[in-house]
Parts: structure tokens; C-alpha cells; sequence
């Protein structure tokens, strides 16, 4: 890798990369963005360089230039060699620094496979996930684009769980988020053998009416989602 040194670098003056887009970037005044500010400023310099390719496109650290930009710092930066492949290392960089949920993982991975044509399986097998996984999130993405930044940010974690939840109106997704916010929704299936107890409910209704009994008001919506957890945990343990 050459290294080199930024001399007057501005936002226009670095195009970025497909490959960086990937990846979302922290909003700004997040606490991620700002515990970034926070360390340009402490140290006088960005510690970490960001990264641009051999033809000067910038590949990985839109957040780190943003947070130089603001502060007026010089950012250090790293040309990588022209062998290098720029959606091999934005991946294998960002997910091995960044613990991410399966959902943006396979989010991840849905983003490569539109980039650069590779099929779901491909895809997930360069990010680490499931091709089940990014399945369901092209499920969301087609049909419930609004969840998407829920999964981008993390809010949403599992994929099996956002691609319920895209099936599902505005108002049964607020009373199914009340429920797995509260824990109620969790406790239930926690387990293989809760799983099987539970499947002798057949119905949304018996099973709801089984939770009432428990002192639990759970929304017909909710009790759809326990039965397809149950039904998903019994056919994969």
C-alpha cells in the first residue's frame, strides 16, 4: 500500500467509490460521529486513514472525512495497490472492525449483489450471512422500503423478523414492536421446547387467547408473528 499525504482534499475533490456505498454512513452528530470529532480533536489528527483507490476514489472513510472537514484537519489518507478489489476490502475492512447485526449483513450483501451482479448465495457467502438472510431483506426492500433504515441502523436486527414485519400494516407493526420492545413477545419461544409447548395453539386467536390467560394482552398481529417463530424454530431447531 502507498501511503501519501492529504494536502488540500475537499469533499468534491474526492469522488466516492460504488463499493463505499455499501455500507451506510453514520449521520451526522450521531454518537458515533461525534465521538469521532471528539478524537480529531483530542489528538490534533485523524489517527485512523481513510482510504482511496489507486485512481483516487475515495473507498472507506466518508465519516472520517466529514468529521476533518468540520474540524478544518488534513485527513491522512492510504492509496491502496490497483490489485486490490474494491468490494472485497470495503467488506472484509467494515465487518471485521464493526460488529454487525445478521440484518445488516445480509443488507450488505444485498447491496454487493446489485452493485456488481453477483447472485444472493455469492453475495452472502463474501459478507458471512445466510442467502436466506439477504432474501428476506430484498423482501423488505421491495415491499416495505421504510423498514429499511430501521435495519441499516440496527433497530431491527433479524432478518426473519423484518420481513414479518414488512407483511404487516403501520398499526399491527406499532403493537408488534410494543411487544418485542417489552420482552413479552421474546419469552414465549425462547427455546425448542417452548416452541413445541406453544404449537398446540393452531390459531392466532388460540394462541392470543393462551397469553391472556397468562395475564398477557397480545394483538392478533403479534400472535401471527410467535406462530411463524414457532413454525420456523421447529423446522430449524
Amino acid at each position: 500500500m502507498k501511503h501519501t499525504a492529504a494536502e488540500s482534499y475537499t469533499e468534491s475533490a474526492l469522488p466516492v467509490h460504488p463499493a463505499a456505498l455499501l455500507l451506510p454512513i453514520s449521520p451526522e452528530d450521531s454518537p458515533d460521529d461525534r465521538a469521532l470529532v471528539a478524537s480529531i480533536r483530542k489528538h490534533r489528527c485523524l489517527l485512523v486513514p481513510i482510504k482511496i483507490t489507486h485512481d483516487g476514489q475515495l473507498l472507506d472513510g466518508r465519516a472520517r472525512v466529514r468529521a476533518c472537514l468540520k474540524l478544518g484537519v488534513k485527513p491522512k489518507i492510504e492509496t491502496l495497490s490497483e490489485d486490490i478489489d474494491p468490494y472485497a476490502y470495503i467488506v472484509d475492512a467494515n465487518l471485521a472492525r464493526c460488529h454487525r447485526t445478521e440484518a445488516q449483513k445480509a443488507m450488505i450483501a444485498l447491496n454487493m449483489a446489485k452493485a456488481t451482479g453477483k447472485t444472493h448465495a455469492e453475495a452472502a457467502l463474501a459478507c458471512g450471512v445466510r442467502k436466506r438472510a439477504v432474501d428476506d431483506v430484498a423482501s423488505v426492500c421491495k415491499h416495505a422500503p421504510e423498514l429499511v433504515q430501521a435495519i441499516e441502523t440496527g433497530r431491527i436486527k433479524s432478518p426473519w423478523r423484518a420481513c414479518q414485519l414488512a407483511k404487516m400494516t403501520p398499526d399491527e407493526r406499532k403493537e408488534t414492536e410494543l411487544m418485542f420492545v417489552s420482552g413479552a413477545a421474546r419469552q414465549p419461544f425462547s427455546d425448542r421446547k417452548a416452541a413445541y409447548s406453544l404449537d398446540q395453539y393452531p390459531t392466532d386467536e388460540a394462541l392470543a387467547a393462551f397469553f391472556a390467560r397468562l395475564g398477557l394482552i397480545v394483538p392478533l398481529p403479534v400472535a401471527k408473528v410467535v406462530r411463524a417463530k414457532i413454525a420456523y424454530i421447529k423446522r430449524h431447531g
